[in-house]
């Protein structure tokens, strides 16, 4: 199982400060990065919220990022992971692809426009496929949702939220997170599990034994500065 720090960007500040972090300690490996809008999720992180008095619009938010050449930098040390809790993602996929995201994380509940995604999958394979793409459940999706993608696409990438309300960073772990991953195990062949959120010393015994590939975890990891550190205490349960 690998560890995967999230970050949660309130600010441009804070998500220099922690990729910064991260190089800084030496880590080189896999980052997600969360972006809520404020609408599927109640949280809004940056670029969201960079000018209160104007909301963006997706030309907007793609050449703030794509012009921003410090995060640019700080991006290309990592294989970014894109954790998309926003309405309509892959409506606004131009403006995630300026992060130059390795993998793109769509909440299933999020879609109220199957079609866009299907036309993607049918015509960019390059960019949207079975690899790259991974569905996110929240604790109370009907796991039936995924079945179209499965059967259709061939998708076997989850990532189950491991707490209650998503967007947020430093909640518990939720219970009825192994119960979600078993049904879905049971439902589904071969699929490749991470689970993001709660993710602590205690959590994450218990998830190995459910035989995920991942933990996505933010303040876990970011504890005290101490990075690497903090990662190898959470592999010390595995």
């Amino acid at each position: 199982m690998i560890i995967i720090p999230a970050i949660l960007p309130k600010t441009r500040e804070e998500l220099v400060e922690k990729l910064q972090l991260l190089f800084d300690a030496g880590f080189s490996g896999r980052v997600q990065i969360d972006m809520c809008d404020g609408k599927y999720v109640e949280s809004k992180t940056w670029p969201f919220d960079n000018d209160p008095t104007h909301t963006p619009t997706s030309i907007e938010l793609m050449m703030l990022i794509k012009n921003d050449t410090e995060i640019q930098q700080l991006l290309s040390h990592f294989e970014i992971d894109m954790d998309l809790m926003v309405m309509d993602s892959p409506e606004s996929m131009m403006v995630w692809n300026t992060f130059n995201p390795k993998r793109k994380i769509i909440h299933i509940d999020s879609l109220t426009d199957t079609e866009t995604l299907q036309v993607l999958l049918s015509q960019d394979t390059e960019h949207f496929n079975s690899d790259n793409l991974i569905f996110a459940f929240s604790l109370d999706t009907d796991i039936e949702k995924f079945s179209y993608w499965y059967n259709n696409f061939n998708m076997r990438n989850i990532q189950v939220m491991g707490i209650e309300y998503i967007g947020k960073q430093g909640e518990e772990f939720s219970e009825r997170t192994l119960d979600l991953i078993g049904n879905l195990q049971i439902r589904y062949a071969d699929l490749n599990i991470i689970v993001d959120g709660g993710v602590s010393i205690s959590s994450i015994k218990r998830l190995s034994e459910y035989g995920i590939s991942g933990a996505v975890a933010g303040s876990a990891v970011f504890k005290g500065g101490a990075i690497i550190e903090n990662i190898a205490n959470l592999k010390t349960v595995l």
